[in-house]
C-alpha cells in the first residue's frame, strides 16, 4: 500500500479508535462515534475516502451519533505510525511481572525472575 498523506489529527483518529498509542499495546476497540454535526466528521470522511475507515452509520440508540471502524489498511497505517518501542529488556520483563501479579497479587519480582514456573513469561520479553 503506497503512503497515505495523513494529517496528526488524523493518525490520531486511527489511533484512538483501536484504543492504542504506544508499540507495545493491543487494541481493545475499533470504533469511533461521533455527532452528525461535529466538526471532527469531515477527518473521518477524508479516513473513509482513503479506504482506511469504515463508515458504519447511524447508532441505533441515538441517530445524531455516527459510527465509524477502522478499516485493515487503516489498522496498519495506525500501528506504523506509533513512536517506536525504547523500552530495554528489563523495563519489558519488569513490565509483564505486573501484569501477571494483577493477578497473582503474593507474587514477588524475585520469585517471577528465579520460579520456573514464569520462565516462558520472562522469555518472551
Amino acid at each position: 500500500m503506497p503512503m497515505v498523506d495523513l494529517t496528526p489529527k488524523q493518525i490520531h483518529i486511527l489511533q484512538h479508535s483501536l484504543g492504542i498509542s504506544k508499540p507495545h499495546d493491543k487494541p481493545y476497540r475499533n470504533f469511533y462515534a461521533v455527532y452528525s454535526d461535529s466538526d471532527g466528521i469531515r477527518d473521518l470522511e477524508l479516513l473513509v475516502e482513503k479506504g482506511l475507515m469504515i463508515n458504519s452509520g447511524s447508532s441505533p440508540v441515538n441517530s445524531d451519533m455516527v459510527y465509524y471502524q477502522v478499516s485493515d489498511a487503516g489498522r496498519k497505517v495506525a500501528f506504523d505510525q506509533l513512536p517506536k518501542d525504547t523500552r530495554t529488556r528489563a523495563q519489558k520483563r519488569y513490565e509483564k511481572y505486573l501484569d501477571i501479579r494483577d493477578v497473582w497479587s503474593d507474587l514477588t519480582f524475585k520469585e517471577f525472575l528465579i520460579d520456573p514456573y514464569f520462565k516462558e513469561a520472562r522469555d518472551a520479553t
